[in-house]
């Protein structure tokens, strides 16, 4: 997402590369000039690779087996989050993306930039899977999404928020 008003570009998009392809979504017409200097700043601490452990390893997935893509913004507010956590988004408990947190400073505090895959153009239920680093568990999470072609869901001012989850009783 571009925030002109601050000169910011947040997202997981580090450089454009010859021989692949992009999507803007654009709120109005107008004209996209691709400038010789860093017009718009990124925080080098949002350049880092997701790093999958043993306990979500199932969580890889390869996008390119996807055919249509959309954009999902979230917070994390059901509990302390911290570097490394990471959110994985799921159709039938696949793999449709995932993301580590990112840092926004507009609003100084944390998000996840997740781009989503889909094969339909509408329809899918997304469900959301969260990884909390320090204490190696996976938390489940009620909320969804039916994903939708070209969907841009959330932004860094008002992200989607993930705070409901999933519990399992110990006893009946």
């Amino acid at each position: 997402t571009n925030y002109p008003d601050y000169g910011i570009w947040a997202g997981s998009l580090e450089t454009l590369e010859p021989g692949l392809g992009y999507l803007i979504l654009m709120n109005e017409p107008g004209e996209l000039i691709y400038p010789e200097f860093d017009g718009l700043i990124r925080h080098a601490e949002n350049k880092k690779e997701v790093i999958l452990t043993e306990i979500i390893s199932n969580w890889e997935f390869n996008f390119r087996d996807y055919e249509h893509i959309g954009n999902i913004t979230a917070s994390i507010n059901s509990r302390e989050d911290s570097d490394g956590n990471i959110i994985g988004v799921f159709v039938d408990d696949v793999c449709r993306g995932i993301a580590e947190r990112m840092y926004f400073p507009l609003d100084d505090r944390y998000l996840y930039i997740i781009q989503v895959y889909s094969n339909v153009v509408e329809g899918e239920e997304m469900t959301f899977k969260y990884y909390d680093k320090a204490g190696d568990e996976v938390i489940e999470y009620t909320e969804t999404i039916e994903f939708t072609k070209n969907m841009v869901v959330g932004d860094g001012f008002n992200p989607f928020s993930l705070r409901r989850e999933f519990i399992i009783p110990i006893e009946f």
